[in-house]
């Protein structure tokens, strides 16, 4: 791109060009494999929102250098951006809900190892079982039940999720370590 525009190339001929070129199905992956500079497109000619009407993934434009900010203007989901591999505390600080991470995919492994507490969680929607398994997990972290019952979860509920831990294999000494009564 930049000989183009040494040789007066401008950035309209130049974006129509690269246009013709992925209709043909000259894609840009194709160009860059074959030597042409794309990063130089994201600077001249594209923005994200041309590449993501072409179907560029959020991983891919990622990778052109392109910011969260530019990915979630032209309105990728979150789920493209687990897929381009953005932590949970970037999605969090760029004001996305937990309950569109789990939506998302993102696990309580994830939230948790990225300092959600528990009391977000269960706002999330994450229901006293799959918070115990996790507490049983991470116990060593200092993920307890305890935080469970700071959390609000009721002694009801994490009698329900103990019942049905022990049906699945947890012994009550497992239970007991993890901090039930």
């Amino acid at each position: 791109v930049g000989d183009l525009k040494k040789a007066n190339f401008t950035d309209e001929e130049l974006r129509k060009a690269a246009e013709k070129l992925n209709k043909m199905d000259f894609s840009l992956e194709y160009l860059e494999k074959e030597g042409f500079d794309v990063r130089g497109l994201k600077e001249t000619v594209f923005e994200a929102g041309d590449l993501k009407e072409a179907e560029y993934t959020a991983k891919y434009l990622r990778e052109l250098g392109f910011s969260l900010d530019e990915l979630i203007k032209e309105g990728f989901k979150v789920v493209d951006l687990k897929k381009a591999r953005y932590r949970v505390m970037d999605l969090i600080r760029a004001r996305f809900k937990l309950s569109d991470l789990k939506e998302a995919g993102y696990t309580l492994k994830e939230l948790i190892n990225d300092g959600i507490k528990a009391e977000d969680l269960k706002k999330a929607g994450f229901d006293a079982f799959e918070l115990c398994i996790a507490a049983e997990k991470l116990n060593k972290i200092g993920f307890t039940v305890k935080n469970l019952k700071k959390a609000g979860f009721t002694d009801e509920e994490l009698k329900i999720a103990a019942m049905k831990l022990n049906k699945i294999g947890f012994t009550l000494g497992d239970l007991k370590k993890a901090g039930f009564n």
